[in-house]
């Protein structure tokens, strides 16, 4: 595949690459690998079972295109086995407990005035929704970096509490999506087959990706 010439940079640690313009380049150079990726995960989603594991394959090829690495389609499958038991932890905590947590505090809400002690159940909702949207597009980089599940949530929480208003739009954009697309399924295969999964996969770790930088460098060391 062609790539450009960076005079022997490492496009991972060249620091003004870490914007805009660095986006549309992998974009621009790496679209037919994040449309084979996008297209792997959302074939290897179908028996429902192996979303997790699919979704988070996907994560980890996502990150490495960031990193600048060349990603194969023969890559999906050690990415897959090697967080299998992992991702269906991890998808829980960033993709089911937010949508979760906020179907709880919209459901306490509607009957508070009947019973008004739900109303501290509606709040402890709230707060697990918030913490939950925060953490998301966090975790993913670490639990493919390597890091244990636990430690990750953790650390997934400080930093979305260190820099909130990056990691919503990360959420919206690469949780939100996929859950839009979802719900228009059938019609939205086509979208899903040309990246509807990879490319906001793409774009969330972008957005978040300084922020692992500046609290977590020795998080390099592990690919970060």
């Amino acid at each position: 595949m062609f790539k450009p010439d960076l005079s022997g940079e490492d496009r991972e640690d060249t620091p003004a690459r870490e914007a805009p313009a660095r986006l549309s380049e992998i974009l621009t150079y790496d679209c037919f690998t994040l449309v084979r990726i996008g297209l792997l995960t959302f074939l290897v989603m179908v028996p429902l079972i192996t979303i997790p594991p699919a979704y988070m394959a996907m994560n980890a090829l996502v990150r490495q295109v960031l990193q600048g690495k060349v990603v194969r389609c023969r890559d999906f499958w050690p990415a897959f086995k090697a967080g299998f038991l992992r991702s269906y932890g991890a998808f829980f905590v960033a993709v089911l407990l937010p949508v979760l947590a906020l179907a709880c505090a919209v459901f306490y809400a509607g009957r508070v005035e009947e019973q008004p002690l739900l109303f501290a159940l509606c709040v402890f909702s709230i707060l697990i929704f918030a913490l939950s949207v925060l953490a998301a597009p966090h975790l993913y980089p670490l639990t493919t970096a390597g890091v244990p599940l636990a430690q990750a949530v953790r650390e997934s929480v400080l930093l979305g509490c260190a820099n909130p208003l990056r990691a919503f739009f990360a959420t919206l954009i690469h949780n939100g999506l996929m859950l839009f697309g979802v719900a228009f399924l059938p019609l939205s295969v086509p979208y899903f087959l040309l990246g509807g999964l990879s490319v906001p996969c793409l774009i969330g770790q972008f957005l978040v990706r300084p922020v692992l930088l500046r609290y977590r460098p020795e998080g390099e060391d592990t690919g970060l």
